[in-house]
């Protein structure tokens, strides 16, 4: 049952980033130095339970970034990161972003897909 809650409030928040302002896309060596701050605060602020490179999660209801990044256009997640993650794995913290994490934890998230963005 809190899977299909959170499955509903995360298509909810996908539907609703449509209508969300998107950032501008950095380029270049801006966007290298947005994806190293994004992977680091990954590293401090979620790899106690999200595998962030590797491909099992240290917790058994997180899952790894890597799926994060395929299953959710990272873009869609952005107002979640800025206004709080209260949806997730039943015991996940609410985390808050300001607007330069956030972005660069997109770019994190950007850069671990696979397939190309979606149009």
């Amino acid at each position: 049952m809190k899977q299909s809650i959170a499955f509903v409030a995360l298509t909810a928040l996908w539907s609703l980033s449509a209508c969300a302002p998107q950032a501008p896309v950095n380029t270049g060596q801006d966007q290298l130095m947005a994806v190293s701050r994004g992977g680091a605060i990954a590293n401090t602020v979620c790899a106690e339970c999200h595998a962030i490179e590797a491909a099992e999660s240290p917790h058994p209801n997180a899952p790894p970034f890597q799926v994060i990044a395929e299953r959710y256009p990272p873009e869609a997640l952005a107002e979640a990161f800025a206004e709080g993650i209260d949806v997730g794995h039943p015991d996940m913290p609410n985390f808050m972003f300001e607007p330069g994490e956030n972005a660069d934890l997109i770019a994190f998230l950007q850069s671990l897909r696979k397939t190309e963005p979606r149009q």
